[in-house]
């Protein structure tokens, strides 16, 4: 068997025991604190993990409210455009109706002017014509009129 050790060796096997058992404590403690820092980021994790759930349920949730809001607003976008096609459909056909009856009472007051004038011409030309047969009768009852002073003058 093994003499006994001598003491200093017995206490330098006690001060690396002691050392031993403080390293194993520290290793322990570090591995606690280690657990439970893995702990608290998992339950960080957890947490942002669920925040960004509800970001993304809250996000989802407004755009489809945003969505059916602008469905809501093109709708009544259209509709108004609608009604505005109509109104100035409407309020077209009616200034077509108007200038048609205007181009209608122009071409009437037209043929009227157009009548007017062939009446106002035709008139001028039996005036004229008038006047033609009173100048050739007036002509010839002159040259009636010197034959006879001609006539008489020669007696």
């Amino acid at each position: 068997s093994c003499p006994p050790a001598p003491d200093h060796l017995a206490h330098a096997f006690a001060r690396l025991s002691a050392h031993e058992t403080e390293e194993a404590k520290r290793a322990a403690d570090a591995a606690e604190w280690k657990r439970k820092i893995a702990e608290q980021r998992e339950q960080e994790d957890a947490r942002y993990a669920q925040q960004v759930a509800d970001f993304c349920q809250r996000t989802r949730v407004l755009e489809q409210q945003q969505r059916e809001a602008k469905s809501a607003a093109d709708k009544a976008h259209a509709q108004r455009i609608e009604e505005g096609d109509a109104r100035l459909a409407k309020e077209l056909q009616e200034t077509e109706n108007e200038a048609a009856n205007q181009r209608r009472r122009q071409e009437a007051g037209i043929a009227a002017l157009e009548q007017f004038r062939r009446e106002t011409e035709a008139a001028a030309r039996a005036r004229a014509q008038e006047r033609e047969r009173e100048d050739a009768r007036y002509a010839l009852e002159l040259a009636e009129a010197d034959r006879q002073a001609a006539a008489t003058a020669e007696r």
